[in-house]
């Protein structure tokens, strides 16, 4: 047995019942800081074992280190708490069995270029053993077999190779392996890697294959064989073909010297199988045929019957989002339910059990975001989070048996409930005709007329806001912040024809996205015109200090995460970068090589446009930005530079940190960041007295 890891002594365990206990009323309010808001989750990945007599979760240890924590459920004795010693971070963990437990870690550097490395190892929460599977090794399916032995994806390719990171989005090339919990040396082969994605049934036999068009070189297939079909030495294998198509192509992106041909499949992403293997579910933008297409080419959820050939629905589908997220039943393996996000999460299940217990909790709390995210073999224990609705999360656990709900802690327990801020959407129209909302937040000591605003520009294109608990929201509005976070053009999860919308908008159609929404709530009497700054990361952090350089009669001063500075110099090493997949991104969601002309980028790249007019701006580089290289880092010195010789105020922060960490789901950003941020708005838009 081979361990990285140290059992932590008990004296831990009082740390432990602040984390899991009920919260306590304080006796004096004192004001939120930084580090109430900055850091991981109290509490997260919460799973009950199958037996149901076991809660485990990824915790919050000393200062921000995450622990393990694997407690009795009805039991007084002392829980296992265990903590990594190795500077990867935990990711997720899995029960496999009642007694073991499959734990996830990602390690990540930039050597010369970002790469990231799976670690995974698995648990006897009775002996306290751990075996480390092999690296880059991904659970395939969520329950070992009676053999003891557990189905791991693997990938043969290196992690710091563009082809790793092709193909870890693209689903494809990752072989199956049938390893043995108690000696990870005892591997058995059970597919090699190929250009298939596979589905599993219960017992982790692949019995649904899929091969997805790739331009015009190949046929979409599925392909399936009954569950422990055994190998035969013949050209199918035992599969035989039960849908093809060839989908015509709609598009065709150029960028850098490569070509995609665009498509709308009928069957865009498989979810897994239904029905004891009967039905694959998958999603689609048509109507279930080549020809048609749905509104918006919005994804809905329909099956493939793969006794007939027929595909059946939509089944679930929606006016407005994407619905795009299928919940499987660990016990079967199979699609039970489906979940998306439109302005709140929805939900679909096709099990009766589970959703009734949905419903039951949902009409209890009307407010909040109902999710149940693990249960036992029998059904009867579930993990229950709460989302929105006032709270910063909450995970309870549900008995089915008499309808007990039990709180087992706070994602936040730094932030009470009675300390969130109020969320609501607010509805606007652009220039040119398109109805979208935003997020509003708001401090809750406030009335909401006349306050000074935060106008946070989400990372994009291709990503999306979603409501609730946002710890840069909250954090700004206990400061005396309105917060408003607009959807604007090229959000995801609204339909392919709405995030295509982004294609040579930005710092045009984007940016006047994020001023039309402005515009609303100043109409509305919600913010003083007088008292906003411009934030955000990424590809929002480009449209703040576009802002700062356009537009300093409307922006107190700008606040960006990784911005681009020098459009012309970026599409110019974009093209030169030798990552297929990052330059599909730039086709496909920025813009293709006859997106912006070379007057055009030169107008939106802010280098280009400082003067002494220009508002005070606060600017964090990472070292770690795979797409930025040390051009990124000589162009934010010719930006400080150019910030410098105009006497415009500023700061200029390096930082090394994860892509994406400016505005992660999973993680805050550090506290010293949040704290300076804070005094930078202090500085140059005060909003007069913090809550109390």
């Amino acid at each position: 047995m081979k361990t990285v890891f140290d059992n932590c002594v008990a004296a831990l365990v009082a740390g432990l019942f602040a984390i899991v206990g009920m919260p306590v009323t304080a006796q004096e309010v004192t004001p939120l800081t930084a580090a109430d808001y900055s850091g991981s989750d109290d509490i997260s990945d919460v799973q009950v074992s199958p037996d149901g007599t076991r809660i485990a979760y990824i915790g919050r240890g000393e200062g921000h280190d995450r622990i393990i924590v694997v407690m009795p459920i009805g039991d007084d004795s002392e829980p296992l708490i265990v903590r990594p010693t190795r500077s990867g971070g935990l990711t997720h963990l899995r029960f496999l069995s009642d007694n073991r437990l499959w734990l996830q870690l990602g390690e990540h550097g930039n050597e010369g270029r970002f790469f990231s490395v799976v670690s995974a190892y698995v648990l006897d929460v009775r002996t306290r053993l751990f075996t480390t599977m092999p690296t880059n090794s991904r659970l395939a399916i969520a329950a070992a077999d009676d053999d003891g032995r557990v189905r791991v994806w693997n990938n043969p390719f290196s992690a710091r190779s563009s082809g790793f990171l092709d193909r870890q989005v693209s689903g494809v090339g990752f072989g199956l392996s049938s390893i043995a919990l108690d000696d990870a040396e005892d591997v058995r082969e059970v597919l090699r890697p190929s250009d298939y994605t596979y589905v599993l049934d219960a017992s982790g036999d692949p019995v649904v294959r899929v091969r997805f068009a790739e331009g015009r070189r190949y046929t979409a297939e599925v392909w399936a064989r009954a569950s422990g079909e055994p190998h035969r030495r013949s050209r199918d294998n035992g599969w035989s073909r039960r849908f093809s198509e060839r989908p015509a192509v709609e598009n065709v992106l150029r960028f850098g010297g490569r070509r995609w041909d665009e498509m709308s499949p009928v069957i865009e992403r498989v979810g897994g199988l239904g029905g004891s293997g009967r039905y694959l579910f998958f999603t689609s933008r048509t109507d279930g045929t080549a020809e048609g297409r749905r509104p918006g080419r919005r994804l809905a959820v329909f099956r493939l019957d793969l006794e007939t050939g027929n595909i059946e629905g939509p089944l679930v589908q929606s006016d407005v989002a994407d619905v795009d997220q299928f919940i499987l039943d660990w016990r079967t393996n199979e699609v039970i339910g489906v979940q998306w996000f439109e302005r709140r999460l929805q939900t679909v299940w096709f099990d009766r059990d589970l959703g009734a217990v949905h419903a039951s909790l949902s009409a209890r709390f009307p407010d909040h975001d109902v999710s149940l995210t693990s249960w036992d073999r029998a059904g009867e224990m579930i993990v229950v989070r709460l989302d929105g609705g006032g709270t910063a999360g909450q995970y309870h656990l549900f008995d089915a048996n008499n309808g007990d709900l039990t709180l087992l802690g706070a994602v936040r327990s730094s932030v009470p409930d009675d300390r969130v801020h109020p969320v609501r959407t607010v509805d606007y129209t652009t220039s040119d005709g398109l109805d979208q909302f935003a997020y509003l937040t708001t401090p809750n000591n406030r009335e909401p007329d006349g306050l000074p605003l935060v106008l946070l520009a989400h990372q994009g294109p291709g990503y999306r806001d979603h409501g609730g608990f946002d710890v840069w929201a909250q954090f700004l509005a206990s400061q005396g912040y309105a917060v408003l976070q607009p959807q604007y053009r090229g959000s995801a999860g609204f339909g392919a024809d709405f995030a295509q919308l982004s294609r040579g908008a930005l710092g045009g159609g984007m940016y006047q996205d994020l001023i039309d929404a402005l515009d609303q709530v100043i109409d509305d009497g919600v913010v003083d015109p007088g008292r906003v700054c411009l934030m955000g990361g990424d590809l929002g952090g480009h449209a703040a200090l576009m802002g700062g350089v356009r537009s300093p009669d409307r922006f107190r001063c700008v606040i960006a995460s990784d911005p681009i500075v020098d459009m012309t110099q970026r599409v110019r090493e974009e093209r030169r970068r030798n990552i297929n997949i990052q330059k599909r991104f730039w086709a496909e969601r920025v813009g293709g090589d006859d997106a912006y002309a070379p007057d055009r980028l030169r107008a939106i790249s802010p280098l280009q446009h400082v003067d002494p007019d220009t508002a005070p701006m606060l600017i964090y580089t990472n070292e770690l930005q795979s797409s930025g290289g040390r051009g990124l880092s000589e162009r934010m010195d010719d930006m400080a530079e150019a910030l410098e010789d105009n006497a415009v105020p500023h700061f200029v922060v390096t930082v090394m940190k994860l892509p994406g960490w400016w505005q992660s789901r999973r993680r805050s950003p550090p506290l010293e960041v949040m704290m300076t941020v804070g005094r930078f708005l202090n500085a140059y838009n005060p909003a007069g007295e913090p809550e109390p």
